[in-house]
């Protein structure tokens, strides 16, 4: 466990180290880098009107906290990570009152910031993981040193392999002659890594609770200034930080082209040395740690939350393209269903009206052909009778309205009553019915026995289930 605190101890050290440009900006930063002894002693020796008390626009301004890794304490027994301690007491993830002011430093109304982004124990080891790993992904690693194939030249042997007496070579381009190919040397490569999200996330977080408990966080209404005028808005901005030493400040807005400050701003302040200007989605650990101040607007502010309380996306850009192309795919498959089921439900409807004539149509053709054949089996009986579809055969060999009535092939009775009410059109054209066997026999009526399918028809219609 030793080599492990150890090692966060030695992270945080360089992390403070390459923060020293905020961190030596404030004139009490000697307070914190001082014994535990000697800080009670240093704070009361300060006058009253030192510049965190008296900090126009800021919120409880302290001295800054990565002045000295002696404010770092190490991780507790059981948990990980270097929390900065501050000589006073803290009350994590509780909302953090703070005032609204305009670009003229006058005060508008008080705002509370939310206490799981403003107000969370700052871990020294994650702003550093965080501000590594921004570091490496803005590499940009085009570095690319010729090997020994690559140089120009060198492409027949120096000297015979013997004879000579010198040392046998190959090329003049081996690594070890002067103009020869690099050995191992750097190719082109990115140097980005995969960090968590929930570690990105925690690394803001820290940032901006640090800047809000030393009292870098300053909130306005608008940043938008009234004419595109360096000069201007470097006027605005020395006062509105006029407690600060030099001008070295971030500022954010919403967007680009929002109407706290857009276009107009960066227009302005973008030849300030020392001012660098993001939009709300663009804010980062790196930007808000390497500046003195962090001054953000409301519309800006709102947008952060909402971004920093908003649901993990672990899919990704591509993952959520295609998430809405297989949605889309589902959707379209559903209503090509539902047109679907539309189409058959208008067929049927429009069956429905001529099933009674078509069925008697059926049966006569049956009957005039001479052959059972032209019924089919008894499972394409079964399968053609649904209610109101074309073919109604069982419902022309018995009775028609009665059938349709009873609803179902299934529900006319038992098989030797359905054949009998088959061969009523054969007893009421006077023909010879059809012998009963186990299966539908191909049978011919007797000759003479065609008539009118009109006829038919009737017949089929008077011979109900009770002529069995």
């Amino acid at each position: 466990m030793l080599p492990v605190v150890f090692a966060r101890q030695q992270a945080a050290k360089l992390l403070a180290a390459s923060c020293s440009s905020l961190l030596r900006s404030c004139c009490c930063s000697g307070v914190l880098a001082a014994a535990p002894q000697q800080q009670q002693q240093l704070l009361q020796q300060l006058p009253q009107h030192h510049h965190w008390q008296q900090h126009a626009g800021f919120a409880a301004a302290v001295p800054s906290i990565l002045s000295d890794a002696s404010v770092l304490k190490g991780p507790a027994p059981g948990k990980s990570g270097l929390v900065v301690q501050y000589p006073f007491p803290v009350e994590y993830y509780s909302p953090r009152r703070v005032t609204l002011y305009n670009l003229d430093k006058q005060q508008l109304a008080a705002v509370e910031l939310p206490g799981d982004i403003f107000n969370v124990p700052v871990r020294g080891d994650i702003i550093h993981e965080v501000v590594r790993w921004q570091r490496a992904k803005a590499r940009q690693g085009t570095h690319k040193t010729k090997d020994r194939s690559e140089v120009s030249g060198g492409g027949r042997k120096p000297w015979p392999q013997k004879g000579t007496g010198r040392a046998r070579q190959g090329s003049i381009r081996a690594p070890q002659w002067r103009g020869g190919g690099i050995v191992h040397g750097p190719v082109p490569r990115s140097y980005a890594y995969a960090l968590p999200k929930k570690v990105r996330r925690l690394g803001l977080k820290c940032a901006l609770s640090a800047k809000a408990n030393e009292g870098r966080l300053l909130l306005l209404d608008s940043l938008h200034p009234t004419s595109p005028k360096t000069k201007a808005i470097a006027a605005k901005l020395s006062h509105l930080l006029q407690e600060h030493p030099r001008l070295n400040a971030l500022l954010v807005d919403s967007a680009k082209d929002g109407d706290d400050g857009g276009v107009m701003l960066r227009r302005a302040a973008r030849n300030l040395p020392g001012v660098e200007i993001l939009p709300s989605i663009g804010a980062n650990v790196y930007s808000i740690v390497r500046k003195d101040v962090l001054v953000m607007t409301k519309p800006a502010l709102d947008k952060l939350v909402e971004r920093l309380r908003a649901p993990i996306n672990r899919l990704g850009a591509a993952g959520l393209a295609y998430r809405a192309k297989l949605e889309a795919r589902r959707q379209q498959a559903a209503v090509e269903r539902r047109q679907q089921r539309l189409q058959q439900q208008q067929q049927q409807q429009a069956a429905a009206g001529s099933g009674a004539a078509a069925a008697a149509a059926a049966v006569a053709a049956a009957a005039g052909g001479g052959s059972w054949q032209q019924l089919g089996s008894e499972q394409t009986v079964q399968r053609d009778w649904r209610p109101g579809q074309v073919g109604g055969l069982a419902a022309a060999a018995s009775s028609g309205a009665a059938a349709a009535g009873r609803g179902s092939w299934q529900q006319l009775g038992s098989k030797q009553t359905k054949r009998q009410l088959l061969a009523a059109p054969w007893k009421a054209a006077g023909a010879q019915a059809p012998a009963v066997a186990s299966r539908w026999p191909r049978l011919q009526p007797s000759s003479g026995a065609r008539t009118d399918s009109a006829q038919l028809g009737a017949a089929a219609a008077a011979a109900g289930p009770g002529s069995s």
